[in-house]
């Protein structure tokens, strides 16, 4: 028991799947909750980089698509340049594919009300 307790505690990243673009056909992966029409919803790029954690895209080299780690170990609500997507798990990934290649500011806003702040860029 005390082992048990000793490994969460020593626990510091916990690892995601990893979305198999082959598989995984919708626009929107990895949200635990989707509260946008994924048809009707177009995201487009900022003018210029947001302010924010300048965070690495977590998307393959080449691919046209948004992808994020959350960091927290807390699920949050994501927006992404403005718009409420929905929400993401604890250190899980989501991805939005066919995206516009630019700028996009990402927000994940937990329970307590803290919200943080990351600038990705889609090549």
């Amino acid at each position: 028991m005390l082992l048990t307790l000793a490994s969460f505690a020593l626990a510091t990243h916990v690892e995601t799947f990893v979305v198999d673009p082959a598989h995984t056909k919708g626009r929107y992966a990895g949200l635990e909750k989707l509260v946008i029409d994924p048809a009707a919803t177009t995201l487009t790029p900022a003018a210029s980089q947001p302010k924010g954690h300048l965070t690495p895209n977590a998307a393959a080299a080449g691919e046209k698509a948004l992808a994020f780690t959350n960091p927290m170990s807390a699920w949050g609500w994501v927006e992404i340049n403005g718009v409420r997507i929905g929400t993401v798990g604890p250190y899980a990934t989501f991805r939005v594919s066919d995206t516009s290649p630019g700028w996009y500011g990402v927000s994940v806003q937990v329970d307590t009300g803290y919200r943080a702040f990351y600038a990705i860029e889609v090549k």
